[in-house]
């Protein structure tokens, strides 16, 4: 069915005058109301908060956190869509803001809504991370509840060690599946661990072939998985059950600096005379050359490496982090304009790759650095992934947590028609890829230029603030400005997306094999100058039949307006393969075609949309799919 929209009117100017009296009116339209949760969930009594975590919360600063409600519940509706979320990260100390591309109001990251969230700690204490969750119930009563019990989801990978026959079983907290094939898909897995009866079926999650997520009511205990394999044949490697993310409860946030945890640090100045004596590595005598930066960097794990204001390294060749899964940090020190590494020759990259066997790494942070993208841009700049293949020789391997805080990026395409312009994280089948984010980051891309952000991976990725803009002559044939592919825990919040001619700010994917796209939050986003702001709808046939789908989506507090009068399609959210979509406090203009059109009438599509703002336009969804639409204008 298609719902026709009119325009709203703004009341402008603010004040009136008549008779020698002066009228004032406070207009605060575009102010977030202090509860944004659906304003009635009927049967509404009761609420078990929950957080989830991204890593164990221990760590060197900088320190980046990802946190989600997700495995909150409640009596009655929907907890992740339906009920309001305020988070306190506990620092008094913290300072840093985002403007609310919505609003234009500042917000101090320290205290931030919604379901999804992200924080970096840049002093050394402990903190104690609250989350307060709220709901109405049907007369409009507060229903609250709060915790700072800090949970991290274990994540599991099953290596059969290359068998060629025979059966192994899983045992979960006693209770023994049935046989389960050498040949185990992910649906096989699935069905013999929802067979136990002691597990629900929200309690866990299969990922990729042998990856397994304990979750649900298993969230925050103590819980034993074990494996037996003695029934494999044939193997050429040890079968093991290997936990890639230890699961935990946790009282709090520790954050130690660089000193106590006893990094091994660097300094490094491209301007340093020599004036102080020969180039030893110390701030009074730093290296000078990109070579002797690369060195260190690569040399081992917790290492500091401190890059001068001012300065400029060229790279001759690639900066590979292969075995770095322990605190490796990138930063700028001095006073000055922001340092700058300068990528000018073709494919030269920087690696957080784990390409071999065995190999969990991660935990890399660069803070403060100006990337020149300039030459050929056949590869990402950055190039993140693990690489497996479930054989013996390539058992697993995962990368974990790499962040990119308060950089630049400035593209310069001298010819290449490369795919990617900024990141690329890739992932195989077999390991889980997690906790990827850019903090404050300006992304300005070439007119040959693909996708800013182009990822697979498993979850937790996230970009704050900065924004992303795309060359003026760009073909809409090329990338979006965000193409992710992520199982769990997307969050975009106070993004400025520019002009550009990308085909749209973020075309999710949907996942394979039957698996859900899951917890996507946009929030305090401006949403514009590309075909369509949000795309729910490409599904990925690499691995097996397109039979992915998204869930958990909620899109608040954006502008999403696509200004492009001129091309085939225009939309503010298209969507299918979509299960549920909450979208609240948004504005919607200039998207010519559908504010809001759903093309898919196979999927159960849940959708909720309330408080928002239509200035032309309307929605184009099927009769029946709209299950909740409240107080639009």
């Amino acid at each position: 069915m298609t719902i026709p929209l009119t325009p709203q009117i703004s009341l402008s100017p603010t004040s009136y005058s008549a008779a020698g009296q002066t009228i004032t009116a406070s207009v605060s339209v575009l102010n977030r109301p202090a509860y944004h949760g659906k304003p009635a969930i009927t049967g509404l009594a009761t609420i078990t908060p929950k957080i989830v975590c991204n890593r164990s919360p221990s760590g060197v600063l900088p320190f980046f956190v990802q946190v989600s409600a997700s495995e909150t519940t409640c009596d009655a509706g929907n907890a992740f869509a339906d009920l309001h979320y305020e988070w306190d990260f506990g620092d008094s100390s913290g300072t840093e803001t985002f403007v609310d591309k919505f609003s234009g109001q500042s917000i101090n990251a320290n205290r931030q809504s919604g379901p999804n969230a992200v924080y970096c700690y840049r002093n050394a204490g402990t903190y104690t991370i609250t989350l307060t969750v709220t709901g109405k119930d049907e007369n409009g009563d507060i229903v609250t509840a709060s915790t700072t019990t800090i949970n991290v989801l274990g994540v599991f990978y099953v290596f059969t060690g290359g068998a060629t026959g025979g059966t192994f079983t899983l045992t979960i907290n006693g209770e023994t599946t049935a046989a389960i094939p050498y040949t185990a898909t992910r649906q096989e897995l699935d069905t013999a661990i929802d067979a136990l009866s002691s597990i629900a079926t929200d309690d866990f999650r299969t990922n990729h072939l042998k990856t397994v997520v304990l979750k649900g009511s298993l969230t925050g205990t103590s819980h034993t998985f074990t494996a037996d394999f003695t029934g494999l044949t044939g193997t050429t490697g040890t079968p093991e059950l290997i936990e890639q993310i230890t699961h935990s409860s946790n009282a709090n946030i520790t954050v130690t600096d660089i000193a106590t945890e006893g990094l091994t640090t660097q300094y490094f100045d491209s301007a340093y005379d020599g004036s102080n004596g020969a180039s030893d590595g110390t701030e009074s005598k730093p290296y000078t050359t990109w070579t002797a930066l690369r060195a260190f960097a690569i040399g081992g794990n917790n290492r500091a490496v401190y890059i001068k204001r001012g300065s400029t390294f060229a790279m001759s060749n690639d900066l590979t982090l292969n075995y770095s899964y322990s605190k490796i940090r990138f930063i700028a020190y001095g006073t000055g304009a922001k340092p700058v590494i300068q990528r000018t020759a073709t494919n030269v990259k920087i690696e957080v790759a784990m390409r071999y066997g065995n190999s969990i790494g991660g935990d890399v942070v660069f803070s403060n650095i100006d990337f020149d993208h300039s030459g050929d841009l056949s590869t990402a700049l950055f190039y993140c992934y693990a690489s497996n293949n479930g054989t013996a020789t390539l058992p697993y391997s995962a990368y974990l947590n790499t962040y990119v805080d308060n950089c630049d990026f400035t593209v310069t395409d001298t010819g290449g028609t490369g795919n990617f312009a900024s990141w690329q994280s890739t992932t195989n089948r077999g390991v889980v890829n997690s906790g990827f984010g850019l903090w404050n980051c300006n992304l300005e891309l070439s007119d040959n230029a693909g996708a800013a952000i182009y990822t697979s991976m498993s979850q937790w990725l996230f970009m704050y603030g900065g924004g992303i803009t795309g060359g003026s002559a760009a073909s809409l044939a090329l990338e979006h400005h965000i193409y992710p592919q992520v199982d769990w825990y997307q969050t975009y919040k106070y993004i400025a997306f520019g002009t550009g001619y990308k085909s749209f700010c973020i075309n999710t994917n949907a996942q394979r094999e039957g698996r859900s796209s899951d917890y996507f939050v946009a929030d305090g986003c401006d949403f514009t100058g590309t075909e369509m702001a949000l795309d729910f709808s490409n599904a990925d046939g690499s691995y097996g039949a397109n039979t992915g789908h998204f869930d958990n989506v909620v899109v608040q507090f954006s502008k999403l307006h696509s200004g492009q009068a001129s091309v085939s399609k225009r939309y503010g959210i298209l969507c299918s393969n979509l299960y549920r979509i909450t979208v609240r406090y948004c504005d919607f203009w200039d998207n010519y075609d559908a504010n809001f059109r759903s093309t898919d009438i196979t999927k159960p599509t849940v959708y909720s949309i309330y408080g928002c703002r239509f200035y032309e336009g309307w929605f184009d969804v099927y009769a029946g799919q709209t299950a909740y639409y409240h107080n639009n204008h």
